[in-house]
C-alpha cells in the first residue's frame, strides 16, 4: 500500500478498538481518552491540515500506544 499510514497499537487493544463497538462494551476511561486523542489527531491532520505531532511517533502522554513499522 502506498500513501500516508501509521500502524499503531494500544496495549490491550484489538482490531475493534477504534470502532463504535468499543463504545457499546466495557472500556476504561483511559482507553476512551487514548482512542479519542488519536482519532481526533488523524482528523485534524487529514481534514483540517493541522500539523498534528501526536501521529509522528511515541508520546510521553500515551506510553501505552506503540508505533510499529
Amino acid at each position: 500500500m502506498t500513501g500516508w499510514k501509521r500502524w499503531i497499537t494500544l496495549e490491550g487493544g484489538d482490531h475493534g478498538s477504534f470502532t463504535d463497538y468499543a463504545m457499546m462494551t466495557k472500556q476504561s476511561a483511559r482507553e476512551l481518552e487514548v482512542t479519542r486523542a488519536y482519532v481526533a489527531a488523524f482528523m485534524d491532520r487529514h481534514l483540517r491540515g493541522d500539523d498534528e505531532q501526536l501521529l509522528d511517533g511515541p508520546s510521553e502522554t500515551y506510553p501505552e500506544v506503540k508505533f510499529r513499522k
